[in-house]
């Protein structure tokens, strides 16, 4: 819980890395509406993955991919995390440079 109360109280003034978030809106671990808030609070690039509780094998729909909790989530999320990499590595590499704010990239 230590790292809600510091998600919730943080200075987003520099969130500037892209970021992808993956997660459920029927989280019954994590409060869904804080997860919502910070992310509307992250200044960067970012890309927003929301998976139904429908989707999910975990009936708590916080373990919401892995071999173990949620199998048939595993496929979708690789896919989802190898495009937003190619994506803002692409998109770094047609403009000329491989950085990412100021940062190296490494591949």
């Amino acid at each position: 819980m230590q790292l809600i109360k510091a998600t919730e109280n943080a200075d987003m003034a520099h969130s500037d890395l892209p970021a992808l978030f993956y997660f459920s809106p029927d989280d019954k671990v994590v409060d869904p509406q804080k997860t919502e808030y910070f992310i509307r609070r992250w200044r960067g690039p970012k890309q927003i993955v929301r998976i139904a509780g429908s989707d999910s094998e975990d009936h708590l729909n916080h373990l919401i991919t892995g071999d173990v909790v949620s199998p048939g989530q595993v496929t979708h999320s690789v896919d989802s995390i190898i495009t937003w990499h190619n994506r803002i590595v692409g998109h770094n590499r047609i403009a000329g440079h491989n950085q990412i704010n100021g940062r190296a990239v490494t591949q």
